[in-house]
């Protein structure tokens, strides 16, 4: 059985202001942002990052992780 090659799309460069950082960092620590939208905060900001959807969610994570400890 043949498959067909798995077509990845990579998203456009983000680049964000001082500003626009810092209002998505306040998002993602903000215990009174609602989940769905410090996800989506957390996503723009490893987008900026330069991760692409290539690379799975849960190696972001440990990306983020391996950061926050150093």
């Amino acid at each position: 059985m043949q498959f067909a090659p798995r077509v990845v799309r990579v998203a456009p460069e983000i680049v964000l202001t001082d500003e626009e950082r810092d209002e998505l960092t306040r998002l993602v620590r903000s215990k009174l942002t609602s989940v769905r939208l410090a996800q989506w905060a957390r996503i723009v900001l490893l987008a900026a990052d330069g991760k692409q959807t290539k690379t799975s969610p849960s190696s972001w994570a440990w990306d983020a992780f391996k950061r926050r400890a150093k």
